[in-house]
């Protein structure tokens, strides 16, 4: 059932057609970007410390080496996790006391 091709079906990768109408694969339909400094270093933006390795500047976490930047991510992630354990701490107290308090209404 599953092994049998109809006629005039493709049978695998060399037998596929392909429409070369379509401009499938060809860039030349694509415009580049106007403005591609958003995705290149500025000369100055980044800098040698000297001590091999690179300054660079991040947008919101300052000017910074790629191991400076990953401390303060790091600092920042593990406040946020800090943060969410004592969200999650918070609601299941919350929670449990509202349990305790249904608990005391339903066995009176």
């Amino acid at each position: 059932m599953f092994g049998k091709r109809p006629a005039g079906v493709p049978g695998g990768r060399e037998d596929t057609l392909v429409d070369e109408s379509l401009g499938v694969g060809d860039a030349a339909g694509y415009d580049s970007a106007e403005d591609d400094s958003l995705y290149r270093a500025d000369a100055d933006s980044v800098v040698d410390d000297g001590a091999g390795g690179a300054v660079f500047t991040v947008p919101g976490l300052g000017r910074r080496s790629a191991a400076g930047h990953q401390r303060m991510l790091s600092a920042v992630l593990a406040l946020a996790l800090l943060g969410l354990v004592a969200v999650v701490y918070w609601t299941i107290s919350g929670t449990d006391r509202a349990a305790q308090q249904v608990a005391a209404t339903v066995s009176r």
